[in-house]
């Protein structure tokens, strides 16, 4: 819920109009430019008698509290949209109703939709993207389904939704309904569409939305060429995708990126290696999405000397801020042999997620640093981090190759009775490894209550028993 408190950060001032020092139609250019940098404090100071006078300026400052996260303020601005008695305008109202939304703060953005007298598809449209961004597809589908009347954009919001959480298959049958009722699909349908196709690695959908694209005129969009070149690359085809990049009228960092990540992901390091190169020739500052997969691509090849270059490239952009660099990076220098690199790395981490600690895990691991694995993940937990399947991997394959039999079963068991995970075969693998390793493996014979074990060790005990 939302409520009117003292405001501390901006004035509630009535001032009467100040003749102007600067002409008119200067004034949306110097306002826009201190909302777009975030002195929002500035704007609303030099522009006060002007943003009374039209109330539709408040939108700039609603859009400079998204972009510095800012809810305090944007709370601060609907006290004073109210006072300036436009709370019922349906302009202004979407932009509140957005910057709730964009903050995070659903609840809010629920309650004032609620009383917002004049809505249209717009505020539904942001509510779906609210919902979305909080992980709610439930309450985006509801919605969605409730809406008496949609565009273009409403149903771009619930495909982009569906794909962003990998729920390909109903991505796809929603493009398909939109399709059948009459909507022309966009740039961006067309790129959550063909993230889904990569994410099912359904090269034969793919393929149909290719003749759509074609057909539509779309094969030379940037945001459509690199989404459909992915979708070929992700499901194997990477000669094809590579068509379709050069084929691409004009280069861009995210085309770039594409190509690179495709040829890292389909075995081929040395030519994204290659392309970083002719990237860089080109003039493209690489991004954090480049730096992950030429970064992983010196880890398959074990060119500690040319991780590093890349490393001392990363920093200068300010690119090892980013958790997903990050972890390329300790994967990268424990897999050449350099374990307190990767220590270092994870060190000088600002912030962490489970991926970024499931790698540091692995490194460990990777050195036969058993103990030091399992002291990392109580570290984890201590943190309040949620390990996934990852993380018990790589803990059950430290165990393995440290001979921590009974630790191993240990943490195999937590994940199944306190995390509620199913262990997948790499898992059994690993915990019939350990067994092994240990002269166990009758032990095995006694986790046969466990269906996918049992399953798993059938041909392997038969013998024995």
């Amino acid at each position: 819920m939302y409520c009117l408190r003292p405001l501390s950060y901006l004035s509630l001032r009535f001032p009467t109009p100040r003749p102007l020092s600067i002409k008119t139609h200067t004034i949306p250019n110097e306002f826009n430019n201190l909302c777009s940098k975030g002195r929002l404090k500035e704007a609303f100071e030099a522009f006060e008698s002007e943003i009374w006078s039209d109330p539709s300026l408040f939108s700039h400052l609603l859009y400079g509290c998204v972009q510095t996260r800012s809810f305090s303020v944007a709370k601060q601005l609907h006290s004073l949209i109210i006072t300036s008695g436009c709370s019922s305008d349906k302009f202004i109202s979407n932009h509140l109703l957005n910057a709730y939304a964009k903050l995070g703060e659903v609840e809010t953005a629920v309650t004032l939709f609620g009383i917002m007298p004049r809505k249209n598809i717009m505020s539904c449209n942001i509510l779906i993207g609210g919902y979305i961004q909080n992980g709610d597809l439930e309450k985006a589908g509801q919605m969605f389904d409730e809406m008496p009347e949609r565009n273009v954009a409403t149903w771009n919001a619930m495909v982009t939704g569906m794909t962003q959480f990998e729920f390909n298959e109903e991505g796809l049958s929603l493009f398909s309904q939109m399709h059948g009722l009459g909507f022309m699909p966009d740039e961006f349908t067309l790129g959550s569409v063909l993230r889904g196709c990569a994410g099912l690695k359904g090269l034969n959908a793919g393929k149909q939305v290719h003749g759509y694209v074609v057909k539509t005129g779309f094969e030379f969009n940037l945001v459509v060429g690199s989404s459909l070149a992915h979708m070929y690359m992700k499901s194997g085809s990477l000669g094809e995708g590579e068509i379709v990049i050069k084929a691409m009228p004009i280069r861009s960092v995210v085309a770039c990126n594409t190509l690179i990540a495709g040829r890292a992901q389909n075995g081929c390091s040395e030519g994204a290696l290659d392309q970083y190169n002719i990237m860089r020739m080109a003039g493209f500052r690489p991004d954090k999405i480049t730096f992950v997969s030429v970064i992983s691509s010196c880890s398959e090849l074990a060119t500690l000397g040319q991780g590093q270059q890349i490393h001392a490239e990363a920093i200068k952009t300010g690119a090892t801020m980013v958790v997903g660099v990050i972890s390329s990076l300790i994967s990268m220098y424990s897999r050449c042999g350099c374990l307190e690199e990767s220590v270092k790395a994870f060190s000088e981490r600002v912030e962490a997620d489970v991926v970024l600690w499931s790698s540091m895990i692995a490194a460990y691991g990777f050195h036969g640093k058993g103990e030091e694995a399992i002291e990392l993940f109580n570290r984890m937990e201590q943190e309040g981090l949620e390990a996934n399947d990852v993380t018990f991997l790589s803990l059950l394959y430290a165990c393995s190759h440290c001979g921590l039999k009974d630790k191993g079963i240990k943490i195999f068991n937590l994940m199944i009775e306190m995390y509620g995970l199913e262990p997948q075969v790499k898992h059994y693998t690993c915990v019939v490894d350990l067994l092994g390793r240990s002269g166990c493996l009758e032990e095995a014979e006694g986790r046969r209550g466990y269906t996918g074990f049992a399953v798993f060790l059938a041909p392997i005990l038969s013998p024995i028993v």
